[in-house]
């Protein structure tokens, strides 16, 4: 399951780009797969510059290329987790 999580941005950009990501996946055949976690975070670096972030945790290898390159199209920083297992509540 990729979970992209959204960092640093105010709750309605966030919302924007959430929807501009589930646009990216769509088409895929596992975008029933992909869902979107916003942290209301306020990340800044040394000089109080806001530095908003993607986090991609994937549990799937094969996908992850695809799917960095897709988010790279957002124009944001992104970091890559690779989930050691995923346990469907089913």
């Amino acid at each position: 399951m990729p979970n992209i999580e959204v960092h640093g941005l105010s709750w309605w950009k966030a919302r924007k780009i959430r929807r501009r990501i589930f646009d990216l996946f769509k088409e895929k055949p596992y975008a029933d797969e992909v869902v979107v976690t916003i942290f209301s975070t306020k990340v800044t670096d040394i000089h109080a510059v806001n530095q908003p972030f993607l986090r991609l945790v994937n549990d799937r290898l094969k996908n992850a290329y695809e799917i960095l390159v897709l988010l790279k199209r957002l124009g944001m920083d992104i970091e890559y987790l690779k989930l050691k297992q995923f346990i469907p509540r089913k």
